[in-house]
């Protein structure tokens, strides 16, 4: 199976992913700082060069040894800013699908695809976004599916784009009609026949002029019955005869209209379970399952949840704000119980939050601490910045006689200032000249 690395750089997330880098096994991946994000190979190795100060000219390198269950083994080649497994620094691991691994201010994600499986892009006639093996599938299907007229089954959690998706299955089928989405769980009742087939003047008490049914102004296109699970069973009868007879009887009509209709149907629901309990009819769920889709939860694919935040930011204006790689894990380790809609409603709180346009774990941790799964997902808080710049003025009492913890405090409050010399200084009371010293003493690369 093929192996990739996705990467969300945290200076330009505006432009994720930069880099996917598809891998075999056995191969040997060398991380280095170069002047742009490269890939680069030298007979039986890839060197990977990455335009970040954070990352040292030999940083790492990952050995592949197995693809099928992959198995690999990332080393720290004496960087100065070290390799971060999962968030925790090591200076050795062994790494599987889904491990994430930070060089520098990169962070990478590896994943393994299904054998002829290719990432999908983030093009720009694309509006569902992915890059997980499970969205590369879907797509798949979704690409095969769209030129025939087969009734489609959305599955998936609430928040995961089922609307998106139904939207991108009617683009793709190149239908001349219009996409109409109709959630069965927001209108009443009382108003679910006529908002789906229309009815004529004097149909019922209030009806002093025809509607046009919604059923019939997707007529030549396709039409999206969301939360279909909540149809009430009178309703369901009804939408049974329009699939089968293929025309629309409005409320109080006495002639049906002939329609051509694209259905796609969508719920949270397990409407099979429905089935069997007596709540959804057998023959009209027969006839939406031409095929299922089901839409993996946000959780299960996490190299997509910078791509909807990068989305999210450029929607809203924010789309030069940078993240720090603490705050690259933080959204990666999230568990996302909202889904996409979560991701999107984040990135556009951090505008307003991220006034010196970086995005930081504080900053994040305002609203996911108190978000559903919240205390439960994230990771532990870092060390505060009380603490670090405590060890870091202890420290430099014995910076000559302990050189090393001198040197590893220092580096601790820099990485938490984002390598900003200049916030750094005005943290722990010391010079910006002075830090500069230190961090070219140090060599800790980083001139900010």
């Amino acid at each position: 199976m093929p192996v990739l690395l996705h990467v969300l750089d945290r200076a330009s997330i505006q432009h994720y992913p930069t880099l996917s880098v598809r891998l075999t096994a056995p191969l040997s991946v060398d991380f280095g700082r170069g002047e742009r994000d490269a890939v680069v190979r030298e007979g039986g190795r890839l060197r990977v060069d990455l335009a970040d100060g954070l990352a040292s000219k030999t940083h790492a390198t990952l050995a592949v040894t197995v693809a099928d269950p992959l198995r690999a083994t990332i080393t720290d080649s004496g960087s100065r800013n070290g390799v971060y497994v999962n968030g925790a620094r090591t200076e050795r691991a062994e790494v599987g699908d889904g491990d994430r691994i930070s060089v520098g201010g990169h962070t990478f994600i590896l994943r393994t695809f299904p054998a002829g499986a290719t990432a999908t892009s983030a093009a720009s006639e694309r509006r569902f976004l992915g890059q997980s093996p499970g969205v590369v599938a879907l797509y798949a299907m979704l690409e095969r599916i769209a030129p025939r007229d087969i009734p489609v089954l959305l599955g998936g959690p609430t928040g995961t784009g089922k609307e998106v998706l139904a939207q991108e299955l009617h683009r793709l089928s190149r239908r001349p009609g219009a996409f109409v989405p109709i959630n069965c769980a927001a209108i009443p009742e009382t108003l679910i026949e006529s908002e789906l087939f229309g009815h004529v003047r004097g149909a019922f008490s209030g009806a002093t002029q025809a509607k046009q049914g919604r059923l019939v102004m997707a007529d030549k296109g396709t039409v999206l019955l969301d939360e279909i699970g909540d149809m009430p069973p009178a309703v369901q009868v009804r939408l049974l005869r329009v699939l089968q007879e293929k025309e629309v009887m409005a409320v109080g009509a006495t002639q049906a209209r002939p329609v051509s209709l694209r259905v796609i149907a969508a719920s949270h629901k397990d409407l099979k379970r429905q089935v069997g309990e007596g709540t959804f009819r057998a023959d009209l769920y027969a006839r939406l399952h031409g095929i299922k889709l089901q839409i993996p939860p946000l959780a299960d694919r996490p190299e997509d949840v910078g791509l909807y935040f990068a989305d999210g930011l450029r929607r809203g204006g924010g789309s030069e704000l940078r993240l720090s790689r603490e705050a690259v894990n933080l959204l990666l380790a999230f568990s996302w119980p909202q889904n996409v809609r979560q991701v999107m409603q984040l990135a556009n709180t951090m505008i307003a939050l991220a006034d010196d346009g970086v995005i930081r774990p504080s900053h994040l941790r305002t609203v996911l601490d108190h978000a559903p799964g919240g205390q439960e997902s994230l990771p532990a808080a870092p060390e505060s910045g009380e603490a670090l710049v405590a060890a870091l003025l202890a420290a430099a009492r014995r910076r000559k006689t302990h050189p090393a913890e001198f040197q590893a405090a220092l580096e601790a409050v820099l990485h938490a200032h984002d390598g900003n010399l200049s916030q750094a200084a005005r943290a722990t009371g010391f010079s910006r000249s002075q830090m500069h010293r230190w961090v070219k003493q140090y060599d800790l690369g980083t001139s900010r």
